[in-house]
């Protein structure tokens, strides 16, 4: 007389098969999460990869027009020129975008110009100065104030915040661009102290300095350096 199935034991070999099924889904999942994290493309914004580099692994660049913004109390928008870069990497894309230009449009006679001839440069800041109402709401702009990488000077093969910087500024519709600080290993701080004159704090070379810019003038008028602090 055959003896019928255990009850208990075949619900136990069920518990067992499913939960198999359940585990081996399971690390099918996490692998591909896994696959998925390391092979998709990753962005990142103020890098640009240096184009003396020529890095064989850039795969695209794009240039474009960013987001207009209003030059307070004056006719002109301006917008930033924005490249976008892909690279190759061994298991995935690398995408930056970031601010190489700027363009300056009036928007009365619908004249436009761009701040520099190519878009061979990293746009760290970009401040507009003039003056202020009692709220400390800017209303009038009488000048742009732009801090730039120029090139790779850490030698990572890219242009970001870390490499030297260059204080500039122009008019406000972008005419007379002026490189007026060069040298500036970190940018520490900057003071709007009247309508056209602008205090950077800078460190240059180990040293700190302050030097105060006029925009209308368009040049450097003074330059202090501040007390060691070691």
């Amino acid at each position: 007389m055959s003896q019928s199935p255990d009850p208990l034991k075949s619900a136990n070999r069920v518990i067992v098969l499913i939960g198999g099924c359940l585990a081996i889904a399971l690390m099918g999942y996490i692998a591909y999460q896994i696959f998925k994290q390391t092979t998709r493309t990753r962005s990142v914004e103020n890098v640009i990869l240096a184009s003396s580099s020529g890095d064989p692994n850039v795969k695209t660049t794009k240039v474009g027009l960013g987001a207009f913004e209003t030059i307070e109390g004056t006719p002109y928008r301006i917008a930033p020129v924005v490249t976008n870069q892909v690279s190759d990497r061994k298991y995935y894309s690398k995408e930056t975008s970031s601010p190489t230009n700027y363009l300056i449009l009036n928007v009365k006679d619908k004249s436009a110009l761009r701040l520099t001839p190519k878009n061979d440069r990293l746009f760290i800041q970009m401040q507009k100065v003039g003056q202020n109402d009692k709220e400390g709401k800017l209303v009038k702009t009488f000048g742009i104030w732009y801090a730039v990488v120029k090139a790779d000077t850490d030698g990572d093969k890219r242009l970001t915040h870390e490499d030297r910087q260059t204080i500039a500024i122009s008019d406000i519709s972008g005419a007379n661009y002026t490189e007026a600080i060069p040298k500036v290993d970190r940018l520490l701080k900057t003071f709007q102290i009247s309508k056209t004159n602008v205090l950077t704090v800078y460190e240059s070379e180990g040293k700190n300095f302050a030097t105060e810019l006029d925009l209308s003038q368009r040049k450097a008028i003074e330059t202090k350096e501040l007390p060691a602090i070691n």
